[in-house]
Formats: C-alpha cells, sequence, structure tokens
C-alpha cells in the first residue's frame, strides 16, 4: 500500500530535478547556492589577457605578461576561476557529455558580455573548433554549445564552419607554455569560401590557459581577414600566486 502511495505521489507530484553539481532537488538550471558559486569572482582581471591578479593591481590593470608583448587578440575575459564550482560545471559539460549545462555556462559568457562595452562592435561569433577525430570521439563540440546559445541570446551572427582544426594534437593538459604553443603551429585554417574580412570576431572557449589555442585561431581568423579578435572564456587562471584552494596558477 506504502508504495503504491508513493507511486502516486510520484505520478501526481513528480520530484524536483536534482542539481547536476551537487545533487541537491533545485527548480531552474541548478540550486541556488552552487548558482552563487558559479557567478561568485570579486578578484580583477588584466584588462588584455584576462587572467585574474592575485593581488592587487595598478590602475592600468595589465599584467606584466601583456606589458612586455601583448597577445594577438585585442582582448580576452573570463568568467571566473578555473576552480571549484565552475571547474566542476566545465568538467561536466566537457567530459560526461551533460549538455543541460550549456544554457547556465553561457548565461555566464552573456554576463560578461554585457558588462563590458569593448564586446559592443562584435560581428560575428566564432567557437574554438574541435579537429574532426576528437569531435567523433566526444560526440559535441562545448565551445561551440556556449557560442550557439550566446549568439542566439543576444541576436548575433554564428559560424562555426569557417575555422576549423586541420591537424589532430595530442592533449595539452601536461604541456609547458612553450610545449602548447609548438604543438599548435599551423593547427587551424579557414576554409576557402569564409567572409570575415573586415569583421570583428568573438572567439569563444571554454577555458583560457596559456593562451596558445586562442593566439594560434586569432592569427589565422587575422590572416584571413578578420579586422580584430576578441575572446570569451568561461575560466582561466590567476596571474604569479594562487588563490585559496586553487590549484590552477599561471606565471
Amino acid at each position: 500500500m506504502i508504495s503504491f502511495l508513493a507511486y502516486l505521489r510520484d505520478l501526481l507530484l513528480p520530484p524536483l530535478p536534482r542539481c547536476p553539481l551537487c545533487g541537491a532537488e533545485y527548480e531552474g538550471d541548478c540550486c541556488s547556492r552552487c548558482l552563487e558559486e558559479l557567478m561568485e569572482n570579486q578578484m580583477l582581471s588584466c584588462r588584455v589577457c584576462g587572467r585574474f591578479f592575485s593581488k592587487s593591481p595598478d590602475e592600468e590593470r595589465v599584467c606584466h605578461a601583456c606589458r612586455n608583448k601583448a597577445p594577438a587578440y585585442s582582448f580576452a575575459k573570463a568568467a571566473g576561476i578555473y576552480d571549484g564550482r565552475l571547474r566542476e560545471a566545465i568538467h561536466l559539460l566537457k567530459y560526461t557529455g551533460k549538455q543541460s549545462l550549456a544554457d547556465l555556462l553561457a548565461r555566464l559568457l552573456i554576463e560578461q558580455m554585457v558588462k563590458d562595452e569593448r564586446f559592443l562592435d562584435t560581428d560575428v561569433v566564432i567557437p574554438v573548433p574541435l579537429h574532426k577525430e576528437r569531435l567523433l570521439a566526444r560526440t559535441f563540440n562545448q565551445a561551440e554549445l556556449l557560442a550557439r546559445r550566446v549568439a542566439k541570446e543576444l541576436m548575433l551572427p554564428f559560424d562555426g564552419t569557417s575555422l576549423i582544426r586541420v591537424k589532430h594534437t595530442p592533449t595539452q593538459t601536461k604541456l609547458s607554455a612553450e610545449e602548447r604553443r609548438r604543438n599548435l603551429v599551423d593547427s587551424f585554417a579557414v576554409v576557402a569560401d569564409a567572409n570575415l574580412k573586415g569583421k570583428n570576431v568573438l572567439l569563444i572557449d571554454d577555458v583560457l590557459t596559456t593562451g596558445s589555442t586562442v593566439q594560434e585561431c586569432t592569427r589565422t581568423l587575422i590572416m584571413a581577414g578578420a579586422h580584430r579578435v576578441c575572446v570569451l572564456t568561461l575560466a582561466t587562471g590567476c596571474i604569479g600566486g594562487q588563490r585559496k584552494n586553487s590549484n590552477f596558477v599561471l606565471v
């Protein structure tokens, strides 16, 4: 009898879905606690590369590395530090295929765009592409999922075909910055019928680590006629220091 009553209860009052991050029942994309943790970021970032300062920066907010050598892209921005709930959410999307998180994570990107007027003149949204072999194995490109949602929400043109990855490279998680740079040379190309001349491109990826991937993408896009490229990612690291509980540091 109890089982039958429980069945009727679940049929008439189905349980709330569970948060993909902590497992708690919730209404919306994830529970309010995890949403707050995802959006929590009070640290200032470099106005050029987007990496977060572990110490208070000067008024210009440009890191030492960018002062010495500016990147190929105009500027980069990240929603937060690659740590905690944000890191967990990215991993769930990227490695377990939990695509239901794409809407929530895309909202974090949109929030960064509406707060920064430098994104206002964006002409087209392009995701960092995967090589066809990796795309076949994973079945989706997380950067494309994010880019499509950002473009749709902000009514911007989306272009998922002009920039392609022509060289299959092994995973770069354990490579140094210089090894990553060499690994990515000539990895990207623009298709012959692309129309990028004079356009301001918004390049979207999930994580910016050393910046080698977006640097190579930017060079390829500029060579194909793009006017400028700005970069938007979900996460990046800290410059020259380590935030508490973080294991993702850039020097």
